[in-house]
């Protein structure tokens, strides 16, 4: 009959090369999970990257626009100080001719 530490060293011999393979094939399988989660994040990142592309256009119209309108206050402005300074100057001249 065999001795106590000889079964433990059959034993070891059995079990040590299947807990190797066991953790091969699960690093394996953790390395897939991983590399489908990048996938995973950088599908996503995509679409904000896309949706952050959408809102900078939006605000570089919206920018536009703004400047389009002062740009129509500054002119109305404008003559508008030319018409009072001309009616301005209109009531000047008829009083000293």
């Amino acid at each position: 009959m065999p001795t106590v530490e000889e079964r433990v060293a059959e034993l070891e011999t059995k079990l040590i090369p299947e807990l190797r393979n066991e953790m091969r094939s699960g690093f394996e399988q953790l390395g897939k999970r991983f590399d489908d989660m990048e996938k995973r994040f950088d599908a996503r990142f995509d679409q904000v990257d896309r949706r952050l592309e959408r809102l900078e256009n939006r605000v570089e119209r919206l920018d536009d626009k703004g400047d389009r309108h002062f740009m129509w206050v500054v002119g109305i402005q404008f003559a508008t100080m030319i018409i009072f300074i001309g009616a301005l100057v209109a009531a000047v001249l008829r009083t000293s001719s």
